[in-house]
């Protein structure tokens, strides 16, 4: 890919327009490889795994990871369920401490078993 960074924002500019274009999608189950999910969770499972892997590249660079707490917290409200019920060597190692100043995307990064410092 000569530019990874504009292909990845091609794709989620294509499938937020999808969301976008048929609201309804939201509230629609979605067939997926793994089972039924409903288009709501979906984007949120989306949402989640962009997070956590942002948060994983920018502590990695040295830079800010205090992200948008909304969607934090609606993530993490997601989380509570989907995570607990995949916890495992191939999905989410188990949560660690995060520090007693966290912030809500360091408390998310820790709850799925991310190292925070």
């Amino acid at each position: 890919v000569p530019d990874p960074i504009a292909s990845y924002r091609e794709a989620i500019d294509e499938l937020i327009g999808l969301y976008r274009s048929d609201p309804t999608r939201l509230r629609r189950m979605v067939a997926m490889p793994w089972g039924d999910i409903s288009g709501a969770d979906l984007a949120t499972m989306f949402a989640a795994d962009h997070l956590i892997h942002a948060w994983d590249t920018a502590t990695s660079l040295r830079r800010p990871t205090d992200f948008d707490h909304g969607l934090v917290s609606r993530v993490r409200a997601f989380g509570d369920g989907y995570v607990a019920a995949h916890r495992g060597p191939s999905m989410f190692d188990e949560a660690t401490r995060a520090p007693e100043a966290a912030t809500p995307m360091e408390r998310l990064a820790a709850f799925v078993g991310r190292h925070v410092v």
